[in-house]
């Protein structure tokens, strides 16, 4: 996708199965390219819900390799999107 746009080929809407859709760095990269899209995931995917997140790593100690990877918590833990999907609002 980056090599098209890089192109000139006009951006539509990026379309995806699970087996794409699930993946949050592919999610997060057609959002950095600016991409709209529509993929499928599966009901169980985890995901935070708006103004919800995960926390960032803890600090380095000196020992080992510094952590980059965000964590979970137990205040603000993600869901299951069928579990989001069905707190939502009917006109959500």
């Amino acid at each position: 996708m980056q090599a098209a746009l890089q192109e000139g080929v006009p951006p539509g809407v990026a379309l995806a199965d699970p087996a794409y859709g699930d993946s949050a760095q592919f999610r997060d990269r057609l959002t950095e390219l600016g991409l709209a899209y529509a993929v499928g995931v599966r009901s169980g995917t985890s995901v935070w819900a708006l103004g919800t997140g995960p926390v960032p790593p803890a600090a380095h100690t000196g020992k080992g390799r510094p952590r980059k990877n965000l964590c979970r918590d137990s205040e603000t833990p993600p869901v299951s999107i069928k579990a989001l999907a069905q707190s939502l609002p009917p006109e959500a």
